[in-house]
């Protein structure tokens, strides 16, 4: 093989080595963004009271850090919950909602706004009703 030749090629796969080495160097190291859209849940709320109305029923977060902890983040590591310990019915109150990591790496930080979130209460009622069907056949149908 003659040396000019043997040059190029070698240029070629050094260049090759180095795209891919920056390539993951970017990728498994620098900083990323992530949202999340974590709905809301209710805690301690009594079986006679249901929620009528809720001002907000999501919470954003923002979680940010090195891009291979990040990546490992979802949805189902953060609940966010309002505690209707205290709750009765007939009521619109408001309450703070808070947000709770349930599998979240140290090295990622995370944002949300504080949220309050009014919420209307009302008795649960169940009533049970007869219903007796009324058919009638159209003339269409009959023959």
């Amino acid at each position: 093989m003659k040396p000019r030749k043997r040059t190029k090629i070698l240029a070629k796969i050094g260049s090759f080595l180095i795209a891919i080495t920056l390539w993951f160097y970017i990728v498994h190291s620098g900083n990323i963004e992530k949202t999340f859209k974590i709905p809301i849940t209710y805690q301690n709320l009594s079986a006679d009271i249901a929620v009528t109305e809720i001002t907000r029923e999501y919470v954003n977060v923002i979680i940010s850090g090195r891009s291979d902890a990040v990546r490992k983040v979802n949805n189902k590591d953060f609940q966010a919950i309002i505690d209707l310990k205290n709750a009765k019915s007939g009521t619109t109150e408001k309450y703070p909602v808070q947000l709770i990591k349930i599998n979240v790496p140290e090295n990622v930080n995370v944002a949300t706004e504080k949220v309050i979130v009014f919420v209307r209460l009302e008795k649960f009622v169940e009533e049970l009703i007869d219903v007796e069907p009324k058919t009638e056949i159209l003339e269409v149908f009959r023959r």
